[in-house]
């Protein structure tokens, strides 16, 4: 018997998903879950996750915008007499129903599962929610819609790296995040969808002919496991060649034949790449350092402190400078130099620095010394008394960072303006980041570095209401989720100056040697502790870093 059970997230239980996609399952051969989310006005998300050969999809509100993005598994559907629809994990399928095409459509699971995250937007009321609440992030939704569609009723194609992102990232959360951490998502996803151009597949469909001709070499082989039957005489039954043959299963159920035959259920695995960003350094005579405002009046765009003491800096560098929205701005900084003056001079502004590539060193006090290596983040709050001038190090002659600074007076007050569905209370994001103190170093965790490289790529192109609504983002991350401490982010003045001593004996003494287990022996501790502060410093051991 096919049970499917259906629970809604919301707060009456009734209306928060269009009655589309949850009604047809009365024939369906398997069962399934199916969460309703209702996001905002007019916008719901649905997971589904489904253990069925097919199921009967019906369509009745016409003008809603369906937006399919497959997860796991292979989904297959006609839309015509003529043509197949095959999507596979990273694919979505996009349609507005009018009236007459996909009423109703049969859609199969080749591999017996299927896992969605189905988007579905009214225009007419998502617009209406996002004009009251969030007018700073408008959506063109006749835009949207020509972007995805054209003059069809339905595609299907590579969602694209950020958008399957952002897709993923709603699936995995919408089950525990905050409301407005989903509504921010859904917002996100929006202006991807209509602004990012799609990546079209080559040819998304193929024949009903074909899709039936890999069905029957599937069935064949499943059943007929007795007498065997050669690839080469199902070809020639079909009059079609046994490498095209491969190339159709392929393309229905997502692997080659005698895979699927073996391993049945197969589970997709999906790769993450991170690109490292390689900046080299090279000894400066003079310092100069270009400093960018990308702003309508190239002042006031950040504030002075983080731009002011490379008088007396030992290197060059660039520093780009964006103006979010009021309160905000982002600093994009590339250095090579060893050191340079850091003067603060703005009580109450937030700052959250983000190390992208190099190790960054600097002290707060006569007792401990702060190390940031990539990934890392550090936040201060200038009170007027500690850190107005601070000597910053960078002991591998290079530093790329990411800077932003926040007025939270000001910020608040755009915010409240422009995005009130979204508000922040900047007393608690300063106490859950900074606690009593004015300044701590950790790491930033996987969801918020991702957002700050986001940020770093994207901030010399992107639109304004992009940035904008990334740096929310990162605003609700900072102070809604715990952030991961490090063990012990600092280090005593003594080990950093232990390292720097080694580092110079190193460099210098080339005729005289002198072992790691003689300079160990000199201050009193074992060699591996020894390597590991040298490590921990200059962020590779001892000897790559001579060579």
């Amino acid at each position: 018997m096919t049970i499917v059970h259906i629970t809604y997230h919301d707060e009456t239980n009734i209306g928060s998903c269009p009655i589309g996609q949850t009604g047809g399952f009365e024939n369906a051969d398997g069962n399934g879950e199916i969460h309703c989310f209702r996001i905002f006005d007019g916008v719901s998300v649905m997971l589904m996750q489904l253990e069925m050969g097919s199921y009967t999809e019906i369509r009745t509100q016409v003008g809603v915008l369906e937006v399919n993005f497959c997860i796991n598994g292979r989904f297959e559907t006609s839309f015509s007499m003529r043509s197949h629809v095959l999507l596979k994990p990273g694919d979505m399928a996009i349609s507005c129903y009018d009236g007459l095409h996909g009423t109703k459509s049969e859609s199969h699971f080749p591999l017996g599962y299927y896992e969605v995250l189905c988007l579905e937007i009214d225009p007419a009321a998502a617009g209406h929610w996002i004009r009251l609440n969030a007018p700073a992030f408008p959506i063109d939704f006749t835009a949207l819609k020509q972007n995805l569609l054209g003059s069809k009723w339905y595609m299907v194609g590579p969602a694209g790296p950020r958008c399957e992102h952002v897709f993923r990232e709603l699936y995995e959360s919408a089950s525990y995040a905050e409301r407005g951490f989903l509504q921010l998502k859904v917002l996100e996803l929006m202006l991807l969808l209509g602004r990012i151009p799609q990546e079209r597949a080559a040819d998304p469909y193929c024949s009903a002919e074909q899709t039936a001709l890999a069905h029957h070499l599937r069935d064949h082989l499943l059943t007929n496991r007795e007498g065997y039957v050669s690839l080469a005489q199902l070809a020639a039954e079909h009059a079609i060649s046994v490498s095209h043959l491969q190339k159709l299963f392929k393309q229905t159920y997502g692997m080659p034949v005698y895979h699927y035959i073996k391993d049945g259920r197969a589970r997709s695995k999906r790769r993450h790449r991170h690109r490292r960003m390689a900046f080299h350094w090279r000894k400066a005579v003079l310092t100069i350092v270009h400093i960018t405002y990308h702003d309508e009046t190239n002042i006031g765009s950040c504030p002075i402190g983080q731009t002011g003491g490379f008088e007396n800096a030992d290197g060059n560098g660039e520093i780009h400078c964006f103006r979010i929205f009021d309160g905000v701005s982002v600093m994009l900084m590339q250095l090579e130099m060893g050191s340079y003056t850091e003067i603060r001079t703005q009580v109450g502004v937030l700052e959250v620095n983000f190390c992208i590539n190099g190790r960054f060193e600097t002290s707060f006090s006569m007792r401990s010394h702060v190390l940031l290596k990539p990934g890392d983040m550090a936040i201060s709050c200038y009170d007027g008394l500690h850190g107005t001038k601070s000597e910053s190090h960078f002991p591998l002659g290079y530093y790329e960072v990411l800077c932003l600074e926040i007025d939270p007076a000001a910020a608040g007050h755009w915010i409240r303006l422009n995005a009130p569905a979204f508000p922040i209370d900047f007393t608690a994001l300063k106490q859950n980041l900074l606690g009593s103190k004015w300044y701590m170093v950790g790491p930033a965790g996987p969801r918020c570095e991702h957002v700050f490289r986001e940020l770093y790529e994207s901030a010399s192109y992107a639109e304004r209401g992009f940035l904008q609504l990334k740096v929310l983002e990162l605003m609700l991350l900072l102070g809604r989720i715990p952030q991961e401490r490090a063990a012990d982010p600092y280090c005593s003045a003594e080990q950093t100056a232990l390292a720097h001593h080694l580092r110079d004996h190193l460099l210098t003494n080339r005729e005289g040697y002198v072992s790691l287990a003689q300079l160990a022996a000199e201050h009193a501790i074992s060699v591996s502790h020894l390597q590991k502060l040298f490590k921990q410093t200059y962020g590779m051991p001892v000897y790559h870093y001579i060579k």
